[in-house]
């Protein structure tokens, strides 16, 4: 049982993704954080198609822009 618990934590360690930022080295878990929360701000806006009056509208993100921007503030995935 111990066995099992300790290979699936090895196996979900190469799920997630680690990012560092290439013009800060000193930049922590918050940086990222914080910067992703304003890119995702910055690059969303109202849904383009005609909701319904019960739907309450609805926002987009475009994920490729805020990639663009966290690339633009110096985050990568750090390959471990």
């Amino acid at each position: 049982m111990l066995m099992c618990v300790g290979v699936c934590l090895v196996a979900l360690g190469g799920c997630f993704s680690y990012y560092r930022n290439v013009q800060d080295p000193r930049a922590t878990q918050s940086d990222y954080d914080r910067d992703l929360f304003e890119c995702k701000q910055e690059n969303t806006e109202p849904s383009a198609t005609v909701a319904g009056p019960l739907s309450g509208g609805g926002m987009k993100t475009d994920q490729r822009r805020v990639q663009s921007c966290m690339a633009a503030r110096g985050w990568q995935r750090d390959k471990r």
